[in-house]
């Protein structure tokens, strides 16, 4: 019984740091992460590829290129509140026009 309790233990172990994974986002060296200010985020990562440059409420996006994912960062009351990973990025030059 102890043996089962420690293996569902570990489980939800897993799971809740998977799910603490996508909630940070690496540029260069740094890591911006939930409930960091705007002010950090701009400064370590710089403009998004999209979104609105509100810096109180909005969604950005910032593309880092094919070799990386691309990541929806929400904003709320001048923090980051959520980081969402998305699919590989890409080369702006290469969309369709």
């Amino acid at each position: 019984m102890k043996t089962e309790w420690s293996i569902h233990g570990a489980a939800a172990l897993l799971l809740l740091a998977s799910g603490a994974a996508d909630a940070q986002m690496r540029c260069g060296t740094e890591l911006i992460v939930e409930g960091d200010a705007v002010a950090k985020l701009l400064a370590t990562c710089g403009e998004p590829t999209t979104g609105d440059l509100n810096l109180d409420y909005g969604k950005w996006t910032y593309n880092f290129g094919p070799l990386e994912f691309m990541h929806e960062v929400t904003i709320a009351d001048g923090k980051v509140v959520r980081i969402e990973k998305l699919g590989k990025g890409f080369i702006e030059d290469s969309l369709p026009e």
